[in-house]
C-alpha cells in the first residue's frame, strides 16, 4: 500500500464558509478589515501544522487572542466538524478534511489512496470507491472510483451522491457519527423506498447501525440498486471518528458466492488507510 505517513493533506479552504462560522462565533470586524475570517484561517493553519493537536493556551499565545474570545471562535468550528477536541487539544476535524478533498480532486490524500483503491479493485475484480459525507451530512459523495475489470460490473462515477440510510457506504459512515447527529438525520430525512428491499423503519436502522459498529462492515443487498450488493467499511481520521468509507459494489450472485472474501478485503483496505491516518490501529471508543 502506498503509505500516507507524514503526508500533510492539502488544506484549500472555502473562505466564505469559514467566514460564516467565525461570524457565528460572535467575532466582529474591526476598522482595519475582516479580521475574523483571517483569524479563522490562521487557526486552521496552525492546527494543520500540528499533527498532535494544539491546546487552547498554545493557540492563545500564538494568535495573541484572549482564551475566552478564542474559545468562542473554536466552539462553532468544533460543532460543525471543522475541528475536533480530544482531551484538551484541538485537531483538524472531518469537515476540514472533506473540504480539502472536495476543493481539489487531485489532492494529496486522493493521490495517496488511489493505489489502494486500484489494488483492491484488482483483487476483488469489482468496482471500489472512496466515499465521504457531503456538506449537508445527509448524503454521501463518491470522491474517487476504480472500476472492476469484469464485463458485467457495478458502474458509478466520482461526484455521484447517494442517501445514507440505504447504501452500504452511507450506513458504514452513519454508524460512526455522534448519536445526536444520527437522531437528527433520521428525524429530518424522508425514509422512502428506493427498491423493494430498502429498509425504512427507524428502529430497524438504529439496530442495524449497532451491528455495523460491532462488525466493522456494512453489507446491503439490492437496497439502493436492484441486483447490486454493496460492501463498505469505515475509514477513520481519528480514533472513533469516521470521515469516509471504502465500498465495493458487485452483482448480488457474484458477491454472495465469495461474501467472506469480499468482506475481508474491503475491511482490510479501509483499515489500512485508517491506520495510516490515525497512526496506529484505530480502536474506536463508544460514541456519546
Amino acid at each position: 500500500m502506498n503509505t500516507l505517513k507524514h503526508r500533510r493533506l492539502e488544506q484549500p479552504v472555502d473562505l466564505a464558509e469559514l467566514s460564516t462560522a467565525a461570524e457565528d462565533a460572535g467575532a466582529t470586524e474591526g476598522s482595519s478589515g475582516p479580521r475574523s475570517p483571517i483569524r479563522t484561517l490562521r487557526i486552521l493553519e496552525i492546527i494543520a501544522e500540528s499533527p498532535d493537536g494544539v491546546s487552547l493556551a498554545q493557540l492563545s499565545q500564538r494568535l495573541d487572542i484572549p482564551k475566552t474570545s478564542l474559545f468562542n471562535m473554536l466552539r462553532p468550528l468544533a460543532a460543525q466538524g471543522y475541528l475536533l477536541q480530544l482531551a484538551s487539544r484541538y485537531l483538524l476535524g472531518p469537515a476540514t478534511l472533506r473540504l480539502s478533498i472536495r476543493t481539489s480532486r487531485n489532492s494529496s490524500f486522493l493521490r495517496a489512496i488511489r493505489p489502494t483503491l486500484e489494488l483492491y479493485a484488482a483483487r476483488l475484480g469489482e468496482t471500489v470507491g472512496f466515499i465521504m459525507l457531503d456538506e449537508s451530512n445527509a448524503h454521501t459523495e463518491y470522491m474517487d472510483v476504480v472500476e472492476g475489470n469484469r464485463p458485467i460490473r457495478h458502474v458509478v462515477r466520482a461526484g455521484e451522491v447517494r442517501p445514507l440510510y440505504c447504501t452500504a457506504a452511507g450506513l458504514a459512515i452513519l454508524a460512526w457519527q455522534p448519536r445526536q447527529q444520527v437522531q437528527r438525520y433520521l428525524e429530518s430525512v424522508e425514509l422512502k423506498r428506493v427498491t423493494a428491499a430498502t429498509v425504512v423503519d427507524k428502529a430497524a436502522i438504529l439496530k442495524r447501525l449497532e451491528s455495523i459498529r460491532r462488525d466493522g462492515v456494512c453489507v446491503t443487498v439490492g437496497e439502493y440498486s436492484d441486483e447490486v450488493c454493496g460492501i463498505a467499511a469505515p475509514v477513520f481520521c481519528r480514533p472513533g471518528v469516521a470521515f469516509g468509507a471504502i465500498s465495493a459494489g458487485a452483482p448480488i450472485s457474484r458477491a454472495f458466492a465469495a461474501k467472506e472474501a469480499y468482506v475481508r478485503l474491503v475491511k482490510q483496505g479501509a483499515q489500512g488507510i485508517s491506520e495510516e491516518l490515525v497512526g496506529g490501529t484505530p480502536h474506536p471508543p463508544p460514541l456519546n
